[in-house]
């Protein structure tokens, strides 16, 4: 998920094994970009892309 997620252009970190962060900072990440990312993380995860 994390290529995936990379790919489609969400900027995430990535820890080994398998977790997943986003980091949120109120001065850079709008309302519509953290919708679109949870989107995307939500649609991946269903297994829809």
């Amino acid at each position: 998920m994390s290529r995936r997620l990379i790919e489609v252009g969400v900027i995430i970190d990535f820890r080994p094994p398998d977790g997943i962060r986003v980091g949120l900072s109120p001065l850079t990440t709008g309302f519509a970009g953290t919708w679109r990312a949870m989107d995307v993380i939500r649609t991946l995860a269903a297994g829809s892309r």
